[in-house]
């Protein structure tokens, strides 16, 4: 659905927006984990890309985006908490999902392709690099950098298994985390710093 959105506003009509899981188990209730959105063109650039962060804490859904530059806040009151204590659980909860986006400590990195309809999820257990991806932080505030892989750049442009796709056609895809060797890791780092925060000083 977020997909089909992004190509055709379907707002109106009660499709798009924020989605957000739980799951229930005969042990209780646990809420979904971390999601970084990012909507970007065939080949990403930087400038144009729309990132929007689902998070949950203290039973508060946290939405952080990046082009607004505002972080919208979703509750409900506990039993028998004040309107203080409510006040005040919300304040924190958008510091903590502020902090944890600009740390770039997502459990999942959701691409949204722009010109094909093809959703790509990566699993990232928080970690800030894979073999396919890297979120940089510099310490920026709402501020992250993607260094994508040709391999990621590969994926996310692919309609699988159809030789010829039509505009409707569809692919959505899981990657599970692969970790990146440490040399790696500083390589996109040292090319992060270079790429989105020289250009920005």
């Amino acid at each position: 659905m977020q997909s089909y959105s992004v190509h055709d506003y379907l707002l109106p009509r009660g499709v798009g927006g924020a989605f957000v899981a739980a799951w229930v188990t005969p042990s209780g209730a646990r809420w979904q984990g971390d999601h970084l959105y990012v909507i970007h063109d065939a080949v990403p650039n930087p400038a144009d890309m729309i990132m929007c962060a689902t998070m949950v804490r203290d039973d508060v859904l946290c939405l952080v985006n990046n082009q607004t530059g505002n972080t919208k806040l979703i509750t409900w009151p506990h039993r028998s908490e004040s309107e203080h204590a409510l006040t005040t659980r919300v304040e924190a909860a958008g510091n903590k999902s502020l902090g944890t986006f600009d740390d770039a400590a997502f459990d999942y990195f959701i691409s949204i392709n722009k010109h094909k309809h093809v959703v790509t999820v990566l699993e990232m257990c928080g970690e800030q690099h894979t073999a396919l991806v890297s979120l940089c932080a510099h310490g920026i505030d709402g501020k992250l950098g993607v260094v994508w892989t040709e391999e990621l750049l590969r994926i996310v442009n692919t309609i699988a298994g159809i030789e010829a796709p039509e505009h409707l056609h569809m692919t959505l895809g899981f990657q599970p985390f692969i970790e990146l060797n440490l040399e790696h890791q500083q390589e996109r780092e040292q090319f992060a710093w270079e790429s989105f925060v020289d250009q920005s000083i």
